[in-house]
């Protein structure tokens, strides 16, 4: 009865077939960090309008999220504001954290400064299963 060898070529096949494995069976996890926004109805398309246009580009401008998504709140009764929900994607929990950090109270404050109390907001950090 004989040994098993394995020549060097054996290896890089067997480490390609490894690579190919785990390259098809890793899903990197998503890290979304939602917030929701209710605005009231007398600054609405102007705080919509703000937003899209400076709030969103100053938040992926940080590098620390690479996407964003933004969806209204479907709500029967929308006499006390209309709700939003805007998703920020990155990869990784540490840029989350940096970002939470060194960047949020800044933006967070422009927008206090700009609408007041004329919105309340909450966050959630998610994490993509």
């Amino acid at each position: 009865m004989g040994f098993l060898t394995i020549s060097k070529n054996d290896c890089l096949i067997f480490e390609n077939a490894v690579y190919i494995w785990t390259a098809f069976f890793y899903f990197p996890t998503m890290i979304i960090y939602n917030v929701t926004v209710k605005v009231e109805q007398s600054i609405h398309d102007a705080w919509v309008d703000w937003l899209i246009r400076e709030h969103i580009p100053e938040v992926l401008a940080t590098g620390y999220f690479s996407d964003n998504k933004v969806y209204r709140i479907l709500a029967e009764d929308e006499t006390d504001g209309i709700s939003y929900s805007i998703q920020y994607f990155t990869d990784e929990m540490s840029k989350y954290f940096d970002y939470i950090s060194l960047c949020a109270p800044e933006l967070r404050k422009k927008g206090l400064d700009k609408w007041g109390d004329k919105f309340v907001s909450f966050r959630t950090v998610l994490r993509e299963v």
